[in-house]
Formats: structure tokens, sequence, C-alpha cells
């Protein structure tokens, strides 16, 4: 087969398009977060607006979760169409979609447009900085990338003390900041290009792979490795993380946490999230993904256990600050790894396949939580359980997975899947 002529695949400097690409996929990330933080804040809010229960809201959140188990398909055909259209297209209907969620007066419509969006609402973020950023710069650019957007967290934060002004807020303030988002994601998004290595692999008229190629023999222990990994991080978010609000309602009533006291208090503590996500790229960088992943998760530890046994105010909330950095320097390196491993026309597909394994934490993971509340009858204490053993199990994991620190993923394929030598 003949090829075309080739593209210089690994940048040798930092230029002007990475900046501009750090910052558009900065923005891309800006409006995904908030809408995970956001939603995460305005549970009880969702909650009155349908009228449900606890265990009515575990499941909707399992149902509309498991929409990640098919985010695989625009993942494939990012492999096959190119990372600039699809990341468009995809972003365009995924926004739209949560929209007309925010105006469903009913759960079912509710229900299944949040699903729908799940499903197209795939960042295709990791995937590009992997295949264009020098590799001694790549974990602290997906820091940056990653910091600059958790500064929606703010927002969000800011936004949810308003919510209480009347029953349907949380809606209007939910559309307007994504009809922005849409706006400015496609004015910016002409300024992006392709890929250097997607083009490069193009241009060689690679043969076209299997939705399923990586389940091959070579790609099999990465794929479990780097998708546990991520499975045991999204156990220990549906804890104290995503839930919080939750158990602060129920479990420390006595305190009267109002939303406009939690909303200006998540100001401060969002601020620790943006500082673990720049950070992390630095350690992943400088002291590699695996010691940077034992370091913070030990920290977290130590914060859930503050977290969940203390009933003074200043406390509670400095344990989340603390929380909020430690889980965002290992979340973000199970996300860098996610990538790092698969060739350049299965990048795509391959990384979906690992985030299919937080998706299956999702879905299973709200059904084992509300399960363990019932059984309990507390947040804490199946917090505690839940977010323990999981932690534990991302150590474990961790320490199977080969290090990647300033790799050129080319090489990280030919030693680590292939066996090879560069």
């Amino acid at each position: 087969m003949e090829s075309g002529p080739e593209i210089e695949l690994e940048a040798k400097d930092w230029t002007g398009y990475h900046t501009f690409l750090t910052i558009y996929l900065a923005i891309v990330t800006f409006f995904g977060l908030f809408g995970v933080v956001y939603t995460g804040l305005i549970i009880p809010k969702i909650m009155s607006s349908f009228d449900w229960d606890d265990s009515a809201m575990l499941t909707i959140f399992a149902i509309t979760g498991a929409a990640g188990l098919f985010t695989v398909i625009p993942r494939f055909l990012a492999d096959r169409y190119g990372r600039k259209p699809c990341l468009l297209i995809f972003t365009l209907i995924s926004f739209s979609l949560v929209i007309g969620s925010n105006l469903a007066e009913d759960a079912l419509p509710f229900v299944l447009l949040r699903f729908s969006a799940g499903f197209f609402g795939i960042n295709l973020s990791a995937v590009i900085m992997s295949e264009e950023v020098p590799a001694r710069h790549r974990g602290k650019a997906f820091g940056v990338i990653t910091g600059i957007g958790m500064t929606s967290s703010l927002l969000a934060a800011y936004l949810f003390t308003y919510t209480e002004l009347s029953e349907d807020m949380w809606r209007l303030l939910y559309n307007v900041v994504f009809i922005s988002g849409l706006i400015l994601i496609s004015v910016f998004w002409f300024k992006l290009k392709e890929t250097r290595r997607f083009t490069q692999s193009r241009i060689n008229n690679q043969p076209k792979q299997s939705l399923f190629v990586v389940f091959s023999r070579k790609y099999i222990k990465i794929l479990f490795l780097s998708g546990l990994l991520l499975f045991f991080t999204t156990w220990i978010y549906l804890t104290i993380k995503f839930f919080f609000t939750r158990f602060l309602e129920l479990e420390r009533s006595a305190l009267n946490l109002t939303a406009e006291i939690i909303g200006t208090w998540m100001i401060f503590i969002y601020i620790g999230s943006i500082i673990g996500y720049y950070f992390s790229g630095y350690l992943a960088d400088k002291i590699g993904r695996k010691k940077s992943v034992y370091l913070t998760a030990s920290i977290y530890f130590i914060g859930s256990l503050i977290f969940l046994n203390t009933w003074n105010v200043t406390l509670i909330f400095i344990s989340l600050f603390i929380l909020n950095v430690s889980f965002a320097i290992f979340r973000l390196i199970a996300d860098i790894l996610a990538v790092e491993f698969f060739q350049t026309d299965i990048r795509a597909v391959g990384s979906g396949w690992v985030f299919a394994f937080a998706a299956i934490a999702n879905v299973l993971g709200i059904f084992i939580l509300r399960f363990l509340r019932e059984m309990l009858g507390s947040y804490g204490i199946t917090f505690l359980i839940i977010g323990t053993s999981c932690l534990i199990a991302l150590v474990i994991m961790t320490f199977f997975i080969p290090e990647t620190k300033q790799r050129v993923v080319e090489e990280i394929y030919m030693t680590e899947i292939e066996k090879g030598e560069v």
C-alpha cells in the first residue's frame, strides 16, 4: 500500500497554535464541566421539580448515566471522519439536547433527552492534545485545559445561590449558560485544525478498524487496567463529590445549610478543583502518573474521614476543598492514561471503550449506592465503605499500569503494546 508525504508527527516545540488549541479545548471543557458540577448542585431542585424521592432520583441518574456505555459509537466515528468535525457536531447535538431537557415539564422527556445528550456528549480534548502537543508538555497541557475548564464550577456555585428565587430558576440559568457555550464553541471552531497524526493516518490510507478492535489480545490487558482505573475513580466521584448536597441536607440538617450558604462556600471549594487540575499536569510530567495517584489517593482518604465525621461547618468545607484538590489530580491522570496506549486510527474508539468502564461504574455504582444507603440508613457510612474500597482498588490498578511520563505516544505503543523497539 502506497503512502503519501510524511508529516512530522511529534511537535518539537510549543507554538502559537498549541496555545490557541489549549484555550479552545478549555472553552469546550468549561461548558461540559459546568453541566456536571451544576447538575450535582441542583439535585434537590430537580427532585422537587419532578417530585422524586431518593430512590427515584438514584434510578433516574443511573439510567441517564448508562448513555456513556454507547459513547464508543460517536468516538468510533471520530476515528473514521476526523476529530475536528466530530467535536463540533456532537457538541452541538449534546448541548441542544440538554437545553431541551431543561425545558421538559414531565419526567419522561427529561430522562430521554438527558440520556440522548449523554450518548453524544463526548469530549475529544484528550485525544486531540495527545496527538498535537509535545510529549514533555502533554500532562501540563491536560492540566491547563481542565484547570481552566473547572473555573466553570465557580460560575455553577455562584448561579446556584440564585436557584431559590423561583422553582424553575435552575432551568433558566442552565440554558443561558449552555446557549452561550454553543455560540462560543461554534465561532472559534473554524480556526481549529485536524490533528497532525489523524491527517497522516488518512494520507497513509490506513485500513478501517473494527469497533471492537481493542478487544484483540495485544490491547486487552491495558484496556482493562486503564478501564478499571476509571471505573474505581467514577465510584469515588459518586460518593461525596456528587451527592454531598444530599448528604448535607439529610445528615447535617441541624446545621441549616441553605443553598446560598453552600453555594458561597463552594465558590471557595471549587478553587480546590482548579488548583488540583493545574497541579496534576505538573505532577504527571514531573514525578510521573503513578506516584501522583499514590500521593493524592492518600490525601483524599484523609479528607473523606474529616468530611464524614465532623459537624463543624468550617471543617466540612475545608475537607471538601481537600477532596476537590486530590480527586482532580488522580481523575485527570486516569483521563490521560485512557488515550496514551492506542494507535492513532483507534485512539478515539479505544479511549471510548476505556470510558465505557466509567459508564458501567456510574450505573452499577448508583444502584449499589442506593442499596447500601437503604440497608444502612446513612449516606455517610455508605460513602465511607464505597470510597475507601475504591481508593484501595485504584492504587492496586495503578501499580500494574506502565509509566508514560514524557513519552511519545508512538514509543508507548511500540514498547507497551507491540513489545517491539522504536
